[in-house]
Formats: C-alpha cells, sequence, structure tokens
C-alpha cells in the first residue's frame, strides 16, 4: 500500500511539474513576443527615418533643437519615438532581453517535451 501511494504521489508531482512548465513557457512565449513586437516597432522607425533621410536630410534634426541659424520653419524635429529607437542603451537592453528569453524558452521547450515523453 506504501508503493502505491508513494507511486501515486510521484505521478501527481510530475503532473504538477508539467502544469508548470507548461504554464511558465506560456509566460515566456508571451513576453518574447512583446519583445519582438518593441523590436519590430524599433525597426520600422528606423525605416521611417532612413526614408526620410534619404530624400531631405538637410530638414530633419534630431534632440528638438534646430540650427539657429538656419530658418526653423525649414527643419523638422524627429518624433520622440523615432528618437528613442536611435536609444543605443535601450536597443541593447531589449536585444539582450530577447535572446535571453529565446534561450529560455527553449530551455523550457526541451524540459516540457522530456517531461511529456516519460509520461507517456
Amino acid at each position: 500500500m506504501a508503493c502505491i501511494s508513494a507511486c501515486y504521489n510521484t505521478l501527481n508531482w510530475g503532473a504538477a511539474m508539467s502544469e508548470d512548465l507548461a504554464e511558465e513557457l506560456e509566460q515566456v512565449e508571451t513576453e518574447l513576443a512583446e519583445k519582438l513586437a518593441e523590436a519590430t516597432r524599433v525597426g520600422d522607425c528606423l525605416v521611417v527615418l532612413g526614408n526620410r533621410l534619404k530624400r531631405e536630410p538637410w530638414q530633419w534634426v534630431l534632440g528638438g533643437h534646430p540650427n539657429p541659424h538656419r530658418d526653423a520653419i525649414s527643419t523638422l524635429n524627429v518624433e520622440s519615438v523615432i528618437n528613442s529607437a536611435l536609444d543605443r542603451k535601450h536597443m541593447k537592453k531589449l536585444l539582450e532581453e530577447i535572446r535571453n528569453l529565446r534561450n529560455r524558452k527553449e530551455n523550457l521547450e526541451r524540459r516540457f517535451a522530456t517531461k511529456v515523453k516519460y509520461k507517456l
């Protein structure tokens, strides 16, 4: 009887462990999708800025302070969203988070696959 009880408890623990892994994997996938969407927005902003600079590079100012010696009407500030896309520290952190989440996701998928394989 003790053996059956011990085996039953082990199976329940294994099922709970699989549920925990599945939940953690889902959370990591959600977070990774959010970070990838943010990286895509940054990329889109950089494309917009690149297109503007290809057409009229003399017309745009980064940082919001047009040249006082030029006609203020002839220069336009780059939007803060695009300006923030150029933030090196933010991009470095974002890309690092994406790499870490991707590695974590792959690790969790391997662990989850192993649990499911041995459960069957």
